[in-house]
């Protein structure tokens, strides 16, 4: 027989309703000395049953260890003022009661531990650290009597947890040994130095919590109320962590847990003040094990305008300091939350806040330090393709990216103006797992823009620069930083460009200088690899059926700030009489063409170079014939004819003190071994220039034996006249 079949036989019980939550704890004492089922008193002792659970509010159960001894407690039962009362002394159980420290989610089970200090100063955390060597985590002082009644003629049983006879009539107050303990591996934790007061009565309320509401302050509220208690936050949160922060809140019902405090950290020893505010929405929580909080928000905020970091210097290179913008004031928000309904995740964030124009965190060129900052900011992906640092944040473990950024940065900021910024738009670090993804190392994601203007620079006959106050504004995402809190200096800091990618949000004022404005710009776009920054060129001439193509200036990271161009294509199409295709070179005050051509009514392959400096424009044309020409009975053949035409044209003087030969001859290389237009012709006003080319070789073996070139160029009407001759004997004719 239990104590709910007891009461079904009592006349003054049996019509009484009983909550299921109190009929569930009287099945489960079940009756072990025979008592007498009729009679207004009945007395005897009871066992606790297998559940082995007592309060129907929270969860407090039984050591196994300690069984059977502790499970007998003694009852009574008596009838008056219409109606019944059951009593049942538990203090038998003071001993043997320990927390219930399993967890609906297995990573949140509370583990016992004790309370530690790790540095002191600005670098003291107080956190706790587990204790394997104790088992349980024990209830002390629980001492009462559990009284199950209805009276005044009442139809309804209710329980009342009341001192033992002769103890204050006041609320219960446990304590807990150890009184420290962790949620799973969390790195939140719990600090009850004042116990626990239990609240069981309908007349009687917790202390209160001053400057609060509390859901406690209904005397109709049941269940266990935490005063003067602490919450460890994890010392692995960045700035935040490590604190005890002061709490109070309750657990029971009919709101499970449900609190919030907000809290102030005033800051010292050079931490900033910190806002903390800590939250518990868990209508469903039985046990402290559910206690661990929904949320946590801590704020810190940090004075950025005007600071200045403290000069580098190393390799015999100066990287003077930075003074920092923005920020005004920089807030840095940590929050922990959970999802009480069925979730067994964790999600912490980091976010940086500001409500400054300038942004979170800003540079602008002041001097030698914030120009050498914004350099490296503004070519960090290219300097990290070229200059071989390590891309990915993982495997720079001594800071050395940064390390190396900062010099070459020092190296290249003289190619840039004196003027520009960089502006931190965001900071993000987020991650879900059952433990907080941080340690002593933090990895966040920047976003920031860039505003520079790269000095005037030239390259053979272009210049490029950019207009004043138009600067370029770039914009680099997914830098990943990684900030190591057991460092210093420049080591706290690793960088990581994996995914970075770099985007031109306004190109700014590209202006351009090319000969005879033949070139226009239409487009700057960002390179790959090395390639910082590539600029379009187009060609702004109608040349009539010699079409020039566009060009492209990429700016490289090899010897500084490195320019080269690549395109120019130059291609020639009269349909059904000649057509070609070749390159274009640009000249001080032109351009000089070279094609391959093919002359279709002939059915012959020649090269035509077409020069155009100023008012000069030339022509010129070689071209192999299809096969030797017998030259008499010399033995020799024609193997090749070609001509020169020039307008406005004469024909260049050989430098002064040169020997005409040597001179020629020092023009002829593999990569020109022939002499082009702009080498022989310079610009005259109404001068002409003539000239004719022929390729003469041995008939008999089709020049094997000697092959050789002859040029005459004829300038009037101020008379000018060269003649040339080369030749080689004993080569095999190049097909």
């Amino acid at each position: 027989m239990d104590l709910a079949e007891l009461l079904a036989a009592k006349p003054a019980a049996n019509k009484a309703i009983i909550p299921l939550d109190i009929a569930e704890m009287l099945h489960a004492l079940q009756i072990t000395q025979p008592a007498a089922p009729t009679g207004a008193t009945t007395s005897g002792v009871v066992q606790l049953g297998q559940k082995r659970r007592l309060l129907g509010f929270a969860d407090l159960t039984m050591d196994p260890a300690l069984l059977p001894d502790a499970l007998f407690f003694p009852f009574e039962y008596s009838e008056e003022n219409s109606g019944f009362r059951l009593d049942v002394n538990i203090s038998a159980a003071a001993e043997a009661l320990i927390l219930d420290t399993v967890s609906p989610i297995p990573s949140f089970a509370l583990k016992p531990a004790r309370r530690v200090s790790i540095g002191g100063g600005r670098t003291l955390k107080e956190t706790l650290e587990p204790a394997p060597e104790i088992q349980q985590i024990k209830v002390k002082g629980l001492k009462a009597v559990l009284r199950f009644a209805a009276i005044d003629n009442s139809l309804v049983v209710t329980r009342a947890l009341l001192p033992p006879l002769g103890a204050a009539d006041d609320l219960l107050v446990v304590t807990l040994e150890p009184a420290h303990f962790l949620f799973g591996d969390t790195g939140f934790g719990f600090g009850l130095n004042a116990g626990l007061v239990i609240d069981d009565r309908l007349d009687k309320a917790p202390p209160s919590v001053p400057g609060r509401n509390s859901a406690s302050d209904i005397l109709a509220w049941r269940g266990i109320a935490i005063r003067d208690a602490e919450l460890f936050v994890p010392p692995a949160i960045p700035l935040l962590g490590g604190r005890a922060i002061p709490i109070s809140l309750e657990l029971g019902s009919p709101s499970g847990v449900d609190g919030s405090i907000i809290v102030n950290l005033p800051g010292a020893d050079g931490r900033p003040d910190i806002t903390g505010r800590v939250e518990w929405h868990d209508p469903a929580a039985t046990s402290l094990a559910d206690c661990l909080p929904t949320l946590v928000e801590l704020v810190a905020s940090f004075q950025i305008e005007g600071k200045q970091s403290p000069a580098y210097q190393d390799e015999g290179r100066n990287v003077p300091g930075i003074t920092f913008a923005g920020g005004k004031p920089l807030r840095v928000r940590a929050r922990y939350t959970r999802d009480p309904v069925g979730g067994s995740g964790m999600r912490f964030d980091l976010a940086l806040e500001s409500e400054s124009p300038a942004g979170l965190v800003s540079v602008e060129v002041g001097g030698a330090g914030e120009k050498i900052f914004v350099t490296a900011a503004t070519l960090a992906t290219a300097l990290v393709a070229d200059r071989g640092l390590p891309a990915d944040a993982g495997a720079d473990a001594s800071g050395e990216a940064l390390h190396l950024l900062l010099l070459s940065a020092s190296a290249l900021s003289s190619y840039f103006e004196n003027e520009g910024s960089v502006v931190i738009h965001g900071v993000e670090l987020a991650s879900e797992g059952r433990t907080l993804p941080v340690g002593d190392q933090l990895r966040l994601r920047l976003d920031y823009s860039i505003a520079t203007r790269v000095k005037t620079f030239h390259l053979g006959p272009l210049q490029f620069g950019m207009e004043p106050n138009r600067p370029m504004r770039l914009r680099c995402r997914n830098v990943f930083l990684e900030v190591n809190l057991a460092e210093s200096a420049l080591k706290m800091f690793r960088l990581g460009f994996d995914d970075a990618s770099l985007d031109i949000e306004d190109p700014g004022g590209w202006k351009s200088a090319s000969p005879g404005s033949l070139l226009d710009i239409i487009g700057v776009r960002n390179g790959h690899g090395s390639s910082w920054v590539e600029i379009d060129l187009r060609c702004r001439l109608d040349l009539g059926p010699l079409k020039i193509s566009g060009a492209t200036v990429r700016l490289t990271l090899e010897n500084g700030v490195e320019p080269s161009l690549r395109g120019l294509d130059a291609s020639l199409d009269m349909p059904g009489v000649i057509d070609g295709r070749g390159s274009l070179r640009l000249q001080p005050n032109g351009f000089d063409a070279l094609l391959a051509l093919s002359i279709r009514p002939l059915g012959l392959r020649a090269t035509g170079e077409f020069l155009q400096d100023g008012s000069l424009t030339a022509l010129q044309i070689l071209t192999d014939l299809p096969g030797p020409v017998p030259l008499a009975n010399s033995g020799l053949g024609l193997f090749g004819v070609g001509g020169m035409f020039g307008v406005n044209a004469a024909l260049k003087q050989v430098p002064a003190g040169a020997e005409p030969v040597t001179h020629y001859l020092s023009l002829l290389h593999d990569e020109a071994p022939v002499l082009r237009l702009p080498e022989v012709l310079e610009p005259s006003k109404g001068d002409t220039a003539f000239g004719i080319n022929v390729r003469i070789g041995t008939l008999p073996d089709l020049g094997v034996a000697f092959l050789g070139e002859g040029a005459v160029m004829l300038g009037v009407p101020d008379f000018a006249l060269r003649a040339a001759l080369r030749g080689q004997f004993s080569v095999q004719l190049e097909t």
